[in-house]
């Protein structure tokens, strides 16, 4: 019995040194296996089983030390003996299936490499794309921006002769901007045009303004002459200075000077309500027969002055459409002009007749003409062609001028020439509606 208890307690001692062999073992494959998880990133199921495998050794142990604390157990031993091999199985079986992990992990690199060598060609594939996306964008959205962008610079430079087609392939939107973009020129046309009128209104503006300036001074200096000649006369009469001091006689020339210079203010103030912008011939339907009649019956005393013949063909009942006051004040100055300026023991014509357009009246006064570089500045404020018989020049100068003003208001044609007989003023009116 001693002999067995004693083969028993060797055979036990062998046994335990194996299992300290084989738990050292087991540690360093541990140790090993959970290096190869660190290095590989093994997942937490490896690692969990790793430890298992790793306490399990230790439990073998324990069971086969209380088995030799049990006396008469050797079945116990040897079964001790059979489940410490299928542990070791077991260990080198999961030891295996760690490292095959590991294995795949080490072989990752590879798709990271196989991706390196992709990248460029991705690269240059987005490449692509971004540019196709950039020429489709170009073609089809930004295309009727840049049109309009064009057609901006044309207008900048008020250049509208270039006409773009609408493209009829485009989508609806490319249309309506196209053809929203297409009316601008004209639009800006029509601008143009506008403020080339506004432009030509202000120059004609600047011009009549500069007229009546100069028509202010012009009286200005009409005035000054006969005022400084009957202040000079006045003034020789009340000291009695020379011939002055026979004042019936300078009194009456003073007085006739005073005249003057009344229907020169008298003509003066109808230019003033003439030349206004604002002013519009009073239209009404009159008797043109009769305006001609009285101014000859008005101008009688002049005629008989100087001896005129004045010969009268007047139609009856011409009716015209005009304004009476102003219509009467250009007769009279025509009329008068003409006897004014025909010599002593001349003709004067006047002769009123019907044209297919209109009427006509025509005043023709004998035995002078007129110089062809004077005729077209007649109708110019005080300007006077010829002198009279003792070599002054007479009249205020405004007579014609005036009668241009009002026949311009009234759009009636008119004007003077020059005729064998002599001079020749014709006005045109129309029919009355």
């Amino acid at each position: 019995m001693k002999a067995s208890g004693t083969q028993t307690a060797e055979q036990a001692e062998s046994d335990k040194q194996n299992d300290q062999s084989k738990t050292k073992q087991n540690k360093a494959v541990s140790e090993s296996s959970i290096s190869n998880f660190q290095s590989s990133q093994i997942d937490m199921k490896t690692l969990s089983t790793a430890i298992n495998h790793l306490l399990q050794p230790s439990q073998t142990a324990k069971a086969k030390e209380h088995a030799q604390n049990i006396p008469g157990k050797s079945n116990t031993t040897s079964s001790l003996t059979e489940a410490e091999k299928q542990v070791t199985n077991n260990d080198a079986l999961h030891t295996q299936n760690a490292a095959s992990k590991a294995n795949d992990t080490h072989d990752n690199p590879k798709l990271t490499d196989v991706l390196q060598q992709l990248a460029p060609h991705i690269g240059a594939t987005m490449l692509a794309l971004s540019l196709l996306g950039s020429l489709i964008y170009a073609k089809i959205i930004a295309k009727p921006f840049r049109y309009m962008s064009d057609a901006l610079k044309d207008i900048m430079n008020l250049d509208f002769s270039d006409k773009k087609l609408l493209n009829k392939n485009i989508d609806q939107t490319d249309f309506n901007l196209q053809v929203a973009a297409s009316q601008v020129p004209t639009i800006v046309k029509n601008l143009h045009e506008s403020n080339q009128d506004l432009r030509n209104e202000l120059k004609k503006e600047q011009q009549l303004e500069q007229s009546r300036k100069e028509f202010m001074s012009m009286i200005s200096h009409e005035l000054k002459t006969p005022i400084a000649a009957v202040m000079g006369q006045l003034d020789g009469m009340i000291h009695g200075i020379g011939a002055y001091k026979d004042r019936d006689k300078y009194l009456k020339r003073s007085y006739e000077m005073m005249q003057d210079i009344n229907i020169l203010t008298e003509k003066v103030s109808e230019l003033s309500k003439i030349q206004t912008p604002q002013f519009k011939p009073n239209l009404k339907v009159i008797s043109l027969t009769n305006i001609i009649e009285d101014v000859i019956k008005k101008v009688d005393y002049f005629v008989s002055v100087k001896q005129l013949n004045v010969q009268s063909n007047i139609k009856q009942d011409v009716q015209i459409l005009a304004d009476p006051k102003f219509m009467q004040t250009a007769i009279f100055n025509i009329i008068s002009n003409a006897i004014h300026y025909t010599i002593d023991h001349q003709h004067v014509y006047i002769k009123l007749y019907e044209k297919p357009n209109g009427y006509a009246l025509e005043v023709l006064n004998t035995g002078s003409q007129i110089d062809e570089d004077k005729l077209a500045h007649l109708f110019e404020p005080f300007y006077r062609a010829n002198p009279d018989k003792h070599g002054l020049v007479q009249g205020s100068g405004l007579g014609l001028y005036i009668v241009k003003q009002i026949l311009d208001k009234h759009q009636f044609p008119y004007g003077i020439q020059n005729t064998p007989q002599g001079v020749k003023c014709s006005i045109v009116f129309p029919k009355a509606m």
